[in-house]
């Protein structure tokens, strides 16, 4: 049943309400392998899946499963999940902090610009956090993410991150790769 991602959707579609609140369920199951396929499966179901994914996170404790309930609300496109995310941009495991952070590109909230950007100009932060973050913040706010990054690029002294954050910054330059708003299409 939570197999192949267009099979779950089809049939979570087909069956309707009932799988859904089965799949509500799902996300409080004993094994996080579980929880976390529930997550991405329910995420189909939009803004209806927001805030039994929002429940779901709060009492999580694996962080594999975080992972999956912070990129499942991000599919939502639902701005209710701001402050939910908000809270794991700091998280202790690296992975569930990304999650949250890589969320904002699909949330494209602008309440996220200033805690990315202290994410991204704070040195303690693991640099694939301070990455990440400089990639989400171009898709929200080229302009500004720009500047940050330009001013961090002639600040810091690690050569490696320096580097970095050149190539991100060329290739959307480069390339022209900024994702609609989709917020803004719908």
């Amino acid at each position: 049943f939570l197999g192949e991602s267009n099979d779950a959707s089809t049939r979570l579609r087909y069956l309707g309400d009932m799988a859904f609140d089965a799949l509500v369920v799902a996300l409080r199951h004993e094994n996080p392998a579980v929880r976390s396929m529930a997550a991405r499966t329910v995420e189909r179901r939009g803004v209806k899946a927001t805030q039994p994914l929002i429940d779901a996170l709060r009492n999580e404790t694996d962080w594999n499963a975080k992972s999956s309930l912070l990129t499942a609300l991000s599919q939502t496109f639902d701005p209710r999940a701001t402050s939910t995310v908000l809270q794991y941009l700091r998280d202790e495991h690296l992975f569930v902090q990304i999650s949250a952070i890589r969320a904002f590109a699909y949330l494209r909230s602008k309440e996220s610009i200033e805690p990315l950007l202290s994410l991204l100009r704070d040195d303690s932060v693991d640099e694939q956090a301070r990455h990440a973050a400089a990639q989400t913040l171009l898709q929200i706010d080229r302009d500004r993410a720009t500047r940050a990054i330009n001013e961090l690029i002639s600040k810091s002294k690690d050569e490696n991150f320096r580097h970095n954050l050149e190539v991100t910054l060329k290739e959307k330059l480069d390339y022209g790769y900024w994702p609609p708003d989709l917020a803004a299409l719908l």
